[in-house]
């Protein structure tokens, strides 16, 4: 008997475990989601191991503040042009329809709504499937941004910044061991070095190109006159 509680204990604990990493993996712990769209949706967003995964509207589509009956005469918050591209924080599904939690920003501030899709297929891993009303960025899509702010970001680096390229394993050793030198981040290519006196300009310059916070304004900008300035 102690023998077969031993195994449901460690069968229990094992399932905890996969359950926390599962979650850790795809974001469920991620606590703003509760500040942002409530508890409830924290919860629903554990419960399908759901990742934030960038989408975008294939048709205008009213946004809201919160979940509600379709027929109440809640105030729009924006509309969600065709082609735009938003942040999918999770989802509700409601009978008939969907609720999607999405952040999207204006100008430099984030804006946390729920868009209404009228379809009720199921909705895996925040992946929505078949639907006439969003679709999911490919990844290829995603990479291709990548790739324009990567080349933005090494061309601001060289044009603000020492960048120091050594020409072989030597003078990339002797480098290394100088204590006023640190090796440049996400820089393609060799392995280069700046003067650590520039390392906040530095940093300002890596945040602004690679930072998630902008990679998120620039995709999911939803203000046409909002330009995004280096401000360095």
């Amino acid at each position: 008997m102690k023998k077969r509680y031993g195994c449901l204990i460690i069968l229990l604990v094992a399932v905890v475990a996969a359950c926390i990493a599962g979650l850790s993996v795809t974001g469920g712990f991620r606590f703003s989601t509760i500040t942002n769209f409530g508890a409830a949706q924290y919860v629903q967003n554990i419960m399908h191991f759901h990742k934030p995964r960038y989408y975008r509207a294939l048709q205008d589509i009213e946004a809201r503040k919160s979940i509600g009956r379709i027929a109440a005469d809640e105030e729009c918050l924006f509309t969600l042009k065709a082609r735009r591209i938003f942040i999918c924080e999770g989802y509700v599904k409601r009978n008939e329809v969907t609720w999607i939690a999405i952040t999207v920003f204006r100008g430099m501030d984030a804006v946390h709504a729920y868009i209404m899709v009228p379809e009720s297929e199921a909705v895996l891993f925040g992946e929505k499937v078949n639907s006439a009303y969003i679709e999911r960025l490919p990844a290829d899509y995603l990479r291709s941004f990548d790739a324009i702010y990567r080349k933005e970001y090494e061309d601001a680096l060289m044009a603000k910044v020492r960048v120091i390229v050594p020409a072989d394993n030597l003078g990339r050793q002797k480098a290394r061991e100088n204590r006023a030198l640190a090796v440049v981040p996400d820089l393609r290519g060799t392995v280069s070095f700046y003067e650590k006196k520039d390392a906040a300009l530095v940093k300002r310059i890596h945040g602004f190109y690679l930072g998630e916070r902008y990679t998120q304004v620039r995709l999911t900008q939803i203000d046409d006159g909002f330009t995004l300035e280096p401000g360095f």
